[in-house]
């Protein structure tokens, strides 16, 4: 029985994950590289083709010996995804910077439309912004750690769950931006309810 591919029917996308000033929190190992590195394993028809994650460091911290060593290890912990560190520069204009890095991350993806996951709002602006480079890419919005709406499930409050992107993203004015037409979407860490 042969494995099904993207390329057998399925759509064609990439799934890059942006994580801003974090490569060297210890949950991003489990949180985002073995995630994707699953997420680059698993085959079928709607499976993206390629994943990979881009860190956004200050060009100040990324260039020092621990956060490259964290980086490599990462990298490897990575593979057969891929791991990009792209030191900023926090004073520098970010659409420069964003043109930059989206034609990389063409190169990188072999041209499929992106999907930038973006963990917490941090990322929002460098995803809309790479967005203007490649306009068929989609934002996801994952929230992880924004305490108002874990906040209203640990109350266990009443709560839609068929929450549309602009009532979720009221309160984040980059996020409620990237909501265009039908390319965001939204993830939410529900925390546990002590009883």
């Amino acid at each position: 029985m042969a494995m099904e591919t993207p390329s057998a029917g399925g759509n064609r996308y990439a799934v890059v994950h942006l994580v801003v000033q974090e490569s060297m929190k210890g949950l991003i190992a489990s949180q985002v590289i073995d995630h994707m590195r699953i997420q680059q394993e698993v085959r079928g028809v709607n499976a993206p083709e390629r994943v990979g994650v881009v860190f956004l460091d200050a060009a100040r911290t990324a260039i020092s010996t621990p956060v490259r060593r964290r980086v490599k290890e990462l990298r490897e912990r990575a593979a057969p995804a891929f791991v990009l560190h792209a030191p900023i520069a926090t004073r520098m204009p970010m659409a420069p910077q964003a043109r930059l890095l989206a034609h990389r991350l063409r190169g990188l993806t072999k041209g499929v439309p992106i999907v930038f996951h973006c963990r917490t709002e941090t990322p929002i602006p460098w995803a809309m912004a790479m967005r203007r480079i490649l306009p068929e890419a989609g934002i996801v919005l994952d929230v992880r750690g924004a305490w108002p709406e874990e906040y209203l499930f640990y109350k266990a409050l009443p709560i839609n769950v068929a929450f549309s992107c602009s009532a979720v993203q009221s309160g984040c004015w980059p996020a409620r931006m990237a909501a265009a037409p039908v390319t965001c979407g939204v993830a939410m860490d529900v925390p546990d309810i002590e009883t």
